[in-house]
């Protein structure tokens, strides 16, 4: 929560698995508190915005990874997220939310960092404009998108104003359903009140960086592990390990060993 901007910060990890979910929350509300963890599902979006599911099965995606509300409606955890909380922020005079993507890594004093950006506007996201003509989600949308609006940006760290949020969710319970990354500048073009939009990069203020970063997965797992030994003693912290078996999480927490897992060589994005 920054009071010098009246705006709020939400990182989420939508877990691909609810007991990997479970156990994930678990151990961040031990580490950073309850009240600090929320935790969204397919089951909460189903009650807060029933038939979206639906109606989002209903359109040929060209990415058909699943479960498909965290692939292709990959903003949805982040808004209902603040759906959840919405009046608890209004009370407490918030104005302004950013979101962080689960798959990108940050480093640095990213709350102060964030603070820089001006307050004026309604949408701040990495690439805002117009796609490509052969951008493959340009007509992954159940309504009309008129000619010059059809427009995008990716998600890696994007602020919100809390109207245009209001003006997603109203759209979303009108059973609208498009691909994430044009969500926000689509209704913030058509929106009927003066909405504001500008790149996160066009400030300059997180200089030279890259979301395409690949680390190790030796390194990865070595940073956990860093992360896991510095908690307190009562959380009893064990070591994190690679597991392929089918059916298991991919990254799990193993009883320790007298030598370091072997690393599987696939990639991770980090930022």
């Amino acid at each position: 929560h920054f009071p010098e901007r009246l705006s709020s910060l939400c990182r989420y990890y939508p877990g691909y698995a609810e007991r990997e979910d479970a156990k994930a929350a678990v151990m961040l509300a031990r580490a950073v508190g309850n009240s600090s963890v929320s935790v969204v599902s397919e089951a909460l979006l189903e009650r807060l915005f029933p038939g979206v599911l639906a109606k989002a099965h209903e359109i040929r995606w060209s990415d058909t990874r699943q479960p498909v509300w965290l692939a292709n409606l990959c903003d949805l955890p982040g808004i209902l997220w603040y759906v959840t909380h919405r009046r608890k922020l209004l009370e407490h005079g918030v104005q302004q939310v950013w979101i962080l993507q689960h798959d990108i890594g940050w480093t640095g004093q990213l709350p102060s960092t964030l603070s820089l950006y001006s307050p004026h506007h309604d949408l701040l996201c990495e690439g805002l404009g117009e796609p490509p003509a052969d951008w493959a989600h340009k007509d992954e949308a159940n309504h009309p998108i008129a000619a010059d609006g059809r427009w995008g940006c990716l998600l890696p760290a994007t602020r919100y104003s809390v109207r245009l949020l209001d003006d997603q969710v109203r759209g979303l319970r009108e059973g609208k359903v498009s691909y994430c990354e044009m969500r926000a500048a689509m209704q913030c073009i058509g929106a009927d009140w003066p909405c504001r939009m500008a790149d996160v990069r066009g400030h300059g203020v997180l200089g030279s960086f890259s979301f395409y970063t690949a680390i190790a997965e030796e390194q990865l797992i070595n940073a956990t592990n860093r992360v896991l030994r510095s908690l307190p003693a009562t959380l009893a912290p064990t070591p994190v390990s690679r597991r392929r078996k089918q059916g298991r999480s991919l990254l799990e927490r193993q009883p320790p060993r007298s030598k370091p897992a072997k690393p599987h060589s696939g990639k991770k994005r980090s930022a």
